[in-house]
């Protein structure tokens, strides 16, 4: 069980280390090992490709010399892992996929997995275009909804590569309703993308907008037992994001059903 109280037990990084980018790798990979830091290699790579400006670390960066100012900025970086705060909101920048992110506190953090979900809603944006027989289809905005958004990075990848598309946006964190925003401006699909904060059991959610073509989501779905026994970095994150409610954590699933049922097009 992870306590919040005990993280300042973890070793401190001093500055009183070697300056060469290999080595430091090499130390790092071996500090973040020793208090079980998950995938220590990579904290390591990100953390110091970081600190010399580059997205990640390459053979001609292993000779590299770090200044006093990349030493200074990389201690405190890496005493923020040791901490076991997540990589991604030490960076403040994530690529999912291969859409450059922004990260903060404590907004739910996209799995390496989710990926897989952006490919099966592409498929499925096709499949429901591809038997719409409505004479006018081609011509209107399609509207999928993205539901339990977080950071935006599913609808982001999707609104860049679904042109015509249109989304309506679900998120019940304020700090998530913003990243969401962020992110889509950055990326340039800001100006079709339409965020509510809200639940979804808010009565009357959504309006009088037209039938959604499309329904992705990656709901919270951690039963309230299970809450305690999550990694470490988990707990940056805010609860809301994980905790599904309900019986085995189903809450969250369950409403989105409903919303499916109400909400959804013929043959969406």
């Amino acid at each position: 069980l992870f306590q919040p109280g005990l993280q300042s037990q973890a070793p401190a990084l001093t500055v009183a280390m070697a300056t060469r980018v290999s080595k430091l790798r090499s130390r790092l990979h071996r500090l973040f090992s020793k208090v079980g830091v998950p995938d220590p290699g990579a904290s390591a790579k990100y953390l110091l490709a970081h600190c010399i400006g580059q997205r990640t670390l390459t053979r001609e960066h292993s000779r590299l010399e770090l200044t006093a100012q990349q030493l200074s900025k990389l201690t405190g970086l890496c005493n923020r892992r040791l901490q076991r705060e997540p990589l991604q909101y030490i960076l403040g920048e994530w690529y999912f996929r291969d859409v450059s992110l922004v990260m903060r506190a404590p907004v739910f953090i996209p799995r390496p997995e989710t990926e897989k979900l952006v490919d099966l809603a592409k498929q499925c944006w096709s499949a429901v275009g591809a038997s719409s027989s409505h004479p006018h289809s081609l011509s209107r905005p399609r509207l999928f909804s993205e539901v339990c958004t977080g950071s935006g990075a599913v609808s982001v990848c999707l609104l860049r590569d679904l042109p015509q598309a249109h989304c309506l946006a679900i998120e019940l964190l304020p700090e998530a309703c913003h990243l969401t925003w962020e992110n889509c401006h950055r990326n340039g699909v800001s100006n079709r993308l339409h965020l509510i904060n809200a639940s979804l059991a808010t009565p009357g959610l959504l309006g009088r907008a037209p039938p959604l073509s499309l329904i992705v989501a990656n709901p919270p779905y951690v039963p309230e037992l299970d809450m305690r026994q999550l990694q470490p970095e988990v707990t940056f994150e805010s609860p809301v994001a994980l905790r599904g409610g309900g019986i085995g954590g189903l809450g969250v699933i369950v409403q989105l059903m409903d919303f499916a049922d109400a909400r959804l097009a013929t043959g969406g």
